[in-house]
């Protein structure tokens, strides 16, 4: 280990004799005492745990992160001071606790512009009713309130098997809905979603929207997400023992589709991330889980799901490399060489051969040189040399300098945190945060939005969903690398109200915060980009959505306007007709 100054002298000189890419390595950081940190479980305690949470907690423009404890430490909150260091401030906030803490999720619930958190715990002595889940009110980047019993969200189970939560605004009424998995089965309440009131308080649709049936999943990972880019959030349960379900939205109800979308591939699901990994504009799923050839029930390994449109899935992990990552658990995807295409990282590790003192797992994305999906292992090569009971993920810019930082929990060990460390090239990057401007039909922090890029010809895509892994939560930004490039020639926020931000001919090597503003009436026939006039880039959209039909990724519903479920050439027309109009609220 080294302090932060020395490790980016030791950058520089690896940096000063390397390319793009291959010049992209890690150095396991520590400043001396401010991140300290170890997991200590108690006697008996299970070991699928910790997780952490990243996210600018006191709306500094430095991003901080939460730490889960156990029984004999407590839960740790890590404020950036902004030069390169850490204070945990745990006990000034008030959630240095001391229980078997779980997992943690990030996301402002009651629309106050401060993140709040979710954290899931087995209590003390395995007993949740001496430690139920907690619901962490932000208040004003001072302090937390732990609100969940009067919010609803404390007793979430019956039994100590609360793992991984996830926020999402699945009704699209403005406010974070609460998903949460359970590893468990039968007549016990654990795997919940509960629907967001609105004034702090939540309720339990989970029999009414998925069906008694969430009783036989083992669940670890949800998450909200829209696979099918109707705008309305999908929910995805990563769930142990071949029980993973994928719920599609129907527009404020659920329907069970894992099988008919090609999904629930995997034994063993654990962890999980999304991205556009081949540059199709879609958003891709991969989750992790177990490989062991020596045992029939492990064969399977990890499960990487390309969006084929329409709601449908491929999978290919076997084909495309990322299938062998051992006992997997934590994952995120990231273009951490800032080439232009998303890599994957995954943490691993059992309590027993072959699994005690596995390494991570960094498989990077040769989408950008082959013109394929392809990904080659390279975590030793690349300086994540994390061996032993990695659980948790968590992805932090903590010094603000474009590359996506490391943050790896594991059980009974000390976290680790690894500075990544760019080529030297200078490669362009963007590093977006989204506001919801108080705008109706739009969560915080751009919750449910798309975030799409162009470079020419080539485009990238990122889903703004809180980026749920096992157990953990990343940093609330859309980020993207684009190697030698200067300037993005297209940047766009589809905003899941259906509003349209575009912004052109963007620099890139900068992190910048887009707000939602108000959009025209929806109803206003051709204005697509809701700016309260049909003009040429009304007309641009509807070429982009032309052909298309109703489950295209292409497809607009609010450009179909005869309702016949295809953007055809009478609705373009129609448009035509309408060129130039005003539009009002």
């Amino acid at each position: 280990m080294c302090r932060f100054a020395a490790v980016f002298a030791v950058v520089g000189l690896f940096c000063a004799s390397t390319s793009l890419g291959q010049g992209q390595r890690f150095f396991q950081y520590n400043d001396g005492s401010s991140v300290e940190f170890a997991h200590i479980p108690s006697a008996g305690q299970k070991n699928m745990m910790p997780g952490c949470a990243v996210a600018d907690f006191n709306r500094d423009g430095f991003q901080d992160f939460f730490v889960c404890g156990s029984e004999r430490v407590a839960d740790a909150l890590f404020i950036n001071n902004g030069d390169g260091t850490f204070t945990n401030q745990a006990t000034e906030w008030g959630v240095a606790v001391m229980h078997t803490c779980v997992g943690v999720s990030a996301g402002d619930y009651n629309n106050d512009g401060w993140i709040d958190l979710y954290v899931t715990s087995h209590g003390v002595g395995d007993n949740p009713a001496t430690s139920p889940n907690k619901l962490y009110r932000n208040n004003h980047g001072q302090s937390f309130s732990d609100v969940a019993a009067e919010a609803g969200v404390a007793d979430t189970s019956l039994q100590p098997d609360s793992y991984g939560s996830a926020w999402g605004d699945y009704d699209l009424d403005g406010d974070l809905d609460l998903a949460i998995g359970a590893w468990a089965t039968g007549s016990n309440r654990g795997n919940r979603l509960y629907r967001n009131n609105g004034d702090g308080t939540f309720t339990d649709v989970t029999i009414a929207m998925l069906g008694a049936d969430i009783g036989q999943m083992w669940g670890f990972t949800p998450r909200f997400v829209d696979l099918n880019h109707d705008r309305w959030p999908d929910l995805l349960f990563v769930s142990d023992f071949a029980s993973t379900r994928y719920y599609q939205n129907m527009r404020g109800t659920f329907q069970r589709r894992t099988t008919e979308a090609g999904l629930g591939y995997e034994t063993n699901g654990m962890g999980c991330t999304i991205g556009d990994f081949n540059n199709d504009g879609r958003i891709d799923v991969y989750v992790t889980s177990i490989y062991y050839p020596g045992n029939p029930a492990w064969m399977r390994g990890n499960a990487m799901y390309i969006n084929q449109g329409a709601g449908q899935f491929q999978q290919v992990a076997a084909a495309v490399g990322t299938q062998i990552g051992g006992w997997g658990w934590g994952t995120a995807a990231c273009d951490f060489d800032l080439d232009g295409d998303q890599d994957i990282l995954e943490t691993n590790g059992w309590s027993n051969y072959p699994f005690l003192y596995e390494q991570c797992y960094l498989y990077v994305n040769r989408l950008v040189d082959s013109g394929r999906l392809m990904f080659s292992e390279q975590a030793i090569a690349r300086g994540i040399d994390f061996y032993g009971q990695g659980r948790g993920i968590g992805l932090i810019d903590f010094e603000n300098d474009g590359d996506m930082d490391v943050v790896i929990t594991g059980f009974g060990e000390a976290k680790r945190m690894f500075l990544n460390a760019a080529p030297a090239s200078n490669p362009g990057w963007l590093r977006v945060f989204l506001r919801d401007g108080n705008q109706p039909g739009v969560a915080p922090d751009g919750f449910g939005a798309y975030v799409r890029t162009r470079v020419g010809s080539r485009t990238q895509a990122r889903y703004m969903d809180g980026a749920p892994s096992f157990l953990s939560t990343s940093e609330l930004s859309a980020h993207f690398g684009f190697g030698e490039v200067d300037t993005v020639d297209e940047l766009r926020i589809e905003w899941p109200n259906g509003g349209l931000t575009v912004l052109r001919n963007v620099p890139t090597r900068q992190t910048l915060t887009i707000t939602a503003q108000p959009t025209a009436n929806r109803d206003c026939l051709g204005d697509l980009t809701r700016d309260g006039r049909v003009m040429l880039d009304d007309v641009y959209e509807m070429l982009i959505a032309y052909g298309s039909v109703a489950g295209d990724d292409a497809f607009r519903d609010d450009g179909d306007f005869n309702r016949d479920e295809q953007i055809t050439l009478t609705d373009l027309a129609r448009m035509i007709a309408n060129f130039g109009a005003e539009c009002s609220d």
